[in-house]
C-alpha cells in the first residue's frame, strides 16, 4: 500500500509537469501528423495527404486522439498526458521485475522528472510516442523467463507496433533475438514465435501501404529516400562528428551517460543479467537514435526509459559513497533541468518556442480561413501546422524543406502545379529570405571553421543533392508566380516578409 501511494504521488507529479504544455502551439512536426490524422478520419488515405516516409503508427494515434478528444492542438496534449502516465507505470512495472519495488519507484520518478527535459518537452512526435509500446515489449519479455511463449508473443506483436511508429526501433528486434536464443531451451521454436508476432502488424501495414502506393513507391518512401537522401549514412563526415558533439552535449544526453558510468562501479557484480539486458537494450536504443542522421535533441527520447532504469539501480548505491561521488552524481541528475531553465530564459516561454513565430503563424492561418480556398501550399514556410489549423488541404504532398531541398526534381512538379493553378492560395516568404533559407541549410562553400560553427547552430543539414541548383529553381519559381496568381496579402516580420498568392480567374 505505501508503495501504491508513492506511485499515484510520482504519476500525479508526471502529469502535473505535462499541464503547462496542454496550451502550447503546434510543433511543425506535430502539425504535419495531426494533418494526416485529421484527413484520415475524414476518408483521406494516410499515404496520399503529403509525403510520408514512416509506417502509419503515428497519424492512426493522432486520429484516435482526435475521434476522442476533439480536433484542436489541445486533444493531443490531453492524449499525451495520459499515454505518459502509462509510460511512467510501465518504468515502474519493469523496474520491479530487474530490480526491486524501491528502485523501480526511483526509476519511475526519474522519468517523470526527465518530462522537464528539452529532450521531452510537451512535444509529440513519433519519439514518444514509441516509448509506450517499447516499455510495454520490454515488460512481456520480461514475464517471458525463458518459457512462456504467449508472452513472448506478445513481445513480438508489440515491437511490431513499435516499428509502426518509427522504423529506428528495428534495431530493437536484435536486442530481443540476442537474449531470447540465450534464454530460450527451444530456441529455433521461441525465436519463430517472436518473429511471428512481430510480423502480424508490420505484415498488415506494409500490404496496405503496397495496395495504397504500390510496392516500388512504398520501399521508397519508407526506405530508401530516408536511407539516400536525409541519415546518418548520407552527409560528411566532419558534419556528423561535429553535430553529434553539439547535439548529445546540448541534450544534456551526455551528462546522464556519464552518471550511469559514475554509478555502474558501485553495481553489486552478481547482477549480470540485468546489466547485460540494459546495457544491450541502451546500445540498440542508440543506434537507432542516431540513423535519423539530423542529431536532433529528440531522437534521444526513446532511451529516457532505460537510462531512468539504470538511475533508479545507481541511485541507492551512490548515497553509501563519498560526499563528492554523490555531488558529481546528482549534478549530472540536475543537468536536464538547468538546461531547461536555460531554454526557458531564452525563449522566454516554457513550450521553448518563440511567441513571435506562433502569433505569425495564426495571424497567417487567420487570413487563409477568410480569404483562401480548399486547396493551399505553402511553399518552403516553415510549419506544416497551417494546414491542420486552418483544416485545409495542401495541392502538394511536400511539407518540409528537405523534401523539396534534398530531392531537387520535386521542384519541377511545383512548378507544374503552379502553372495549372491547381492551388487556390499560394504561401511565400519573399524571395531574398526563400533564398537565405536555402543557403542557410545547403551552403557548404564557406571555411572549414566557419562551417564547424554552423554544427552547433540550430539548422544545418548539407544533405542538398545538386546545390546550388536549387537557388536557380527558386529564382524560376518567383518569377512565374505572378503570371498565374496575385498578390492579396503581406504579413512583415523581422527577418522578411510572407506572401499570400491568390490564383488568377
Amino acid at each position: 500500500m505505501p508503495n501504491t501511494k508513492k506511485l499515484l504521488l510520482i504519476i500525479l507529479f508526471a502529469i502535473i509537469i505535462r499541464l503547462p504544455y496542454i496550451n502550447c502551439p503546434m510543433h511543425p512536426d506535430e502539425g504535419a501528423y495531426a494533418y494526416q490524422g485529421y484527413f484520415w478520419l475524414k476518408g483521406k488515405e494516410i499515404y496520399e495527404t503529403r509525403f510520408f516516409n514512416r509506417l502509419p503508427g503515428l497519424p492512426l494515434i493522432y486520429a484516435t486522439a482526435f475521434k476522442f478528444f476533439g480536433t484542436n492542438p489541445k486533444a493531443i496534449r490531453v492524449f499525451i498526458i495520459l499515454y505518459n502516465t502509462l509510460s511512467v507505470l510501465f518504468v515502474y512495472l519493469i523496474g520491479c521485475k530487474l530490480l526491486d519495488e524501491k528502485k523501480a519507484l526511483i526509476s519511475a520518478f526519474i522519468f517523470a522528472y526527465l518530462s522537464w527535459s528539452p529532450i521531452m518537452r510537451g512535444v509529440t512526435g513519433k519519439e514518444i510516442f514509441i516509448i509506450l509500446p517499447c516499455l510495454i515489449t520490454i515488460y512481456f519479455y520480461l514475464l517471458y523467463e525463458g518459457k512462456n511463449k504467449k508472452f513472448l508473443f506478445l513481445c513480438g506483436i508489440f515491437s511490431g507496433l513499435s516499428i509502426l511508429i518509427s522504423q529506428t526501433t528495428f534495431l530493437l528486434i536484435f536486442h530481443f533475438l540476442i537474449f531470447t536464443y540465450f534464454q530460450s531451451k527451444k530456441k529455433i521454436k521461441d525465436l519463430s514465435v517472436y518473429l511471428f508476432g512481430l510480423c502480424i502488424p508490420v505484415m498488415l501495414f506494409l500490404i496496405h501501404g503496397a495496395l495504397v502506393l504500390g510496392i516500388k513507391q512504398l520501399i521508397y518512401q519508407i526506405i530508401l529516400y530516408r536511407t539516400k537522401s536525409n541519415s546518418i549514412f548520407v552527409g560528411p563526415a566532419w558534419y556528423h562528428l561535429f553535430r553529434s558533439i553539439y547535439s548529445l552535449t546540448a541534450s544534456s544526453f551526455i551528462f546522464l551517460i556519464f552518471a550511469i558510468i559514475l554509478g555502474y562501479q558501485y553495481l553489486p557484480k552478481e547482477e549480470k543479467f540485468v546489466k547485460f539486458f540494459l546495457f544491450s537494450y541502451l546500445i540498440f536504443s542508440f543506434l537507432g537514435a542516431i540513423s535519423g542522421g539530423w542529431w536532433a535533441f529528440h531522437y534521444y527520447l526513446p532511451l529516457m526509459p532505460i537510462i531512468s532504469l539504470w538511475l533508479g539501480w545507481c541511485i541507492p548505491y551512490i548515497f553509501k559513497q563519498k560526499r563528492l561521488v554523490k555531488a558529481i552524481f546528482f549534478c549530472c541528475l540536475l543537468v536536464p533541468l538547468i538546461f531547461y531553465i536555460c531554454a526557458f530564459y531564452y525563449t522566454k516561454n516554457y513550450c521553448l518556442e518563440f511567441k513571435s513565430e506562433y502569433k505569425l503563424t495564426k495571424k497567417l492561418v487567420k487570413y487563409l480561413n477568410n480569404h483562401c480556398g480548399k486547396k493551399i501550399y505553402a511553399f518552403l514556410f516553415y510549419n506544416p501546422s497551417i494546414y491542420f489549423m486552418s483544416k485545409k488541404e495542401s495541392a502538394l504532398p511536400y511539407f518540409f524543406e528537405d523534401e523539396i531541398l534534398f530531392v531537387p526534381e520535386r521542384f519541377k512538379e511545383i512548378i507544374s502545379t503552379i502553372k495549372q493553378k491547381k492551388i487556390d492560395c499560394l504561401i511565400t516568404y519573399d524571395l531574398d529570405y526563400s533564398l537565405k533559407i536555402v543557403q542557410k541549410l545547403c551552403d557548404t562553400n564557406k571555411p572549414f571553421m566557419f562551417l564547424i560553427k554552423k554544427c552547433f547552430s540550430r539548422h544545418f543539414t548539407p544533405f542538398c543533392k545538386g546545390y546550388p541548383i536549387q537557388l536557380s529553381f527558386i529564382k524560376k519559381i518567383f518569377e512565374m508566380i505572378p503570371a498565374y496568381y496575385k498578390k492579396i496579402k503581406i504579413i512583415p516580420f523581422k527577418k522578411g516578409k510572407i506572401i499570400v498568392w491568390k490564383k488568377q480567374d
